[in-house]
């Protein structure tokens, strides 16, 4: 159990689109973060002057789960469309649990 908990750095990476943000910083954050849990988002937790892509896979294999905040914007993004891609892969490939979807609005 250790070794697992020393594996990652987060609880869940967040995976939204900008457009989504106020539901992010005003419902899921105060939610999940006030009780005790460690998420990664983009704006805040991201390695400045790293690259993107390596940012993306470093969030989401340094955290137990994706959690992706699914909404039209969302899926028009490229930026999310790879980190769903991410971590589907870990879900199907490597079978690990880890894609948590939310819904916030009818698709």
């Amino acid at each position: 159990l250790r070794d697992q908990e020393e594996k990652y750095k987060c609880d869940a990476f967040v995976s939204y689109n900008s457009a989504d943000e106020d539901w992010v910083m005003e419902q899921l954050l105060p939610n999940l973060e006030g009780s005790s849990f460690r998420l990664c988002l983009h704006h805040r937790d991201f390695e400045l002057g790293r690259d993107i892509v390596d940012n993306i896979v470093a969030a989401v294999y340094g955290s137990r789960k994706t959690i992706c905040v699914v909404s039209q914007s969302f899926l028009r993004s490229e930026w999310c469309s790879l980190e769903i891609q991410l971590a589907s892969y870990r879900l199907f490939q490597e079978m690990q649990d880890v894609l948590l979807l939310v819904f916030l609005e009818p698709i």
